[in-house]
Parts: structure tokens; C-alpha cells; sequence
């Protein structure tokens, strides 16, 4: 496990008086818990192949780039009158 993450894991369990064993053994309760899981399909892992071979070839764009053509969007096709 990195150590970031360790000193984060025994850094909240120093705030609910609870040690790094029990903090882990929580994370894992809810992970195995609460997230759904199912067998991939064919068509998952086609398309997850297909994702890597893009990114491969750079054609991608980064969580910002997106943000950033987003907003921008929405701020050219205003339709409010100038005053």
C-alpha cells in the first residue's frame, strides 16, 4: 500500500480512536458491500480494449480539456440580450 495512503488510513483512525487493521477492514466491508459487481461482457472488454488502443494513439482528452470545451460551449450560445 503507498505510504500516502497508509498515513491517511492512520491519520483518520487516530479521529475515530480506531486502528489501521479496523480502518482497512471497513474499506473493504463497504467496497465488497455496497459496489455492485458482474461478470464482463465481450462487448465490455472489446470496448475497453478499443479505450487503451486510443489512448495509445493519443487520441484522448484529459477531464479538464473537457471542462474547459464544456464551459466554453455553454458561454457561446448564450441567448441573453447585451444591456
Amino acid at each position: 500500500m503507498p505510504s500516502d495512503m497508509l498515513e491517511a488510513t492512520e491519520e483518520q483512525g487516530r479521529l475515530e480512536l480506531r486502528n489501521r487493521s479496523e480502518m482497512i477492514r471497513e474499506a473493504l466491508r463497504y467496497y465488497l458491500t455496497r459496489i455492485p459487481t458482474e461478470p464482463a461482457t465481450r462487448g465490455d472488454v472489446a470496448t475497453l480494449e478499443q479505450g487503451r488502443r486510443e489512448i495509445a494513439r493519443g487520441e484522448y482528452v484529459t477531464l479538464n480539456q473537457l471542462r474547459y470545451e464544456m464551459d466554453g460551449h455553454r458561454r457561446s450560445h448564450s441567448t441573453k440580450a447585451a444591456r
